[in-house]
């Protein structure tokens, strides 16, 4: 089973965190895989990227800024994989991440899969923010399953689903999603909501499939 990872990236000063995101991918356990990266309206980051020798299959640019939800739909219709996997210019795999999505689809029959999102702290872990709200920072928070089971969705950088099933869903609702200071998100809920709708099934969720984020 090939899997297509798209990753989409837009403000230059996170060009570290995308080298470090990139790095965790090309060190993958699993190896039947390709590498989308989508730059999202910025030609500097975009030229920056093919100048540092960077090895992914493909490369994109968005002439303009057309938003995280449709640059990741453009990586849609680039993807060969037979499952098509999301992550964050911010974030960083585990080396067994994918192999644990992958299982998903071949062990449980899954339309789609996604695993734990744990926090990489840049600093000291605040006090004030108890775990049973993790998910304000996009982390899996204190409550949700330990072991594998089906729920509605997990956060977008770490869910995957069948190509078949995505591209019959649509892709993303453009209008939703980070859009350069635009905020509206929600995106992979939406989209899980109406796959829950079309094909009465949820996300299986792997919390050995971990991300760092």
């Amino acid at each position: 089973m090939k899997a297509s990872i798209i990753l989409c990236t837009h403000r230059s000063e996170r060009y570290e965190d995308f080298v470090e995101a990139i790095n965790s991918l090309l060190s993958q356990s699993y190896n039947n895989l390709e590498i989308i990266v989508v730059v999202d309206g910025n030609k500097e980051l975009y030229d920056k990227i093919m100048k540092s020798g960077i090895e992914v299959d493909k490369i994109r640019l968005n002439e303009k800024n057309l938003g995280l939800s449709e640059s990741r739909n453009k990586g849609i219709k680039e993807a060969e994989g037979d499952v098509i996997a999301f992550f964050d210019d911010d974030a960083v795999a585990d080396e067994d991440w994918l192999k644990e999505l992958v299982r998903m689809y071949e062990e449980h029959d899954a339309i789609a899969a996604g695993g734990k999102i744990l926090p990489g702290w840049e600093a000291k872990k605040p006090k004030f923010l108890p775990e049973e709200y993790y998910w304000l920072i996009g982390v899996t928070h204190k409550g949700f399953p330990e072991e594998v089971t089906e729920v509605r969705n997990t956060f977008g950088s770490n869910l995957s689903f069948k190509t078949g099933v995505l591209k019959a869903l649509g892709g993303f609702r453009s209008e939703m999603g980070v859009k350069g200071k635009g905020l509206l998100q929600g995106e992979e809920t939406e989209l899980c909501e109406r796959m829950r709708e079309k094909f009465g099934r949820g996300v299986v969720y792997n919390p050995d499939a971990i991300v760092y984020h």
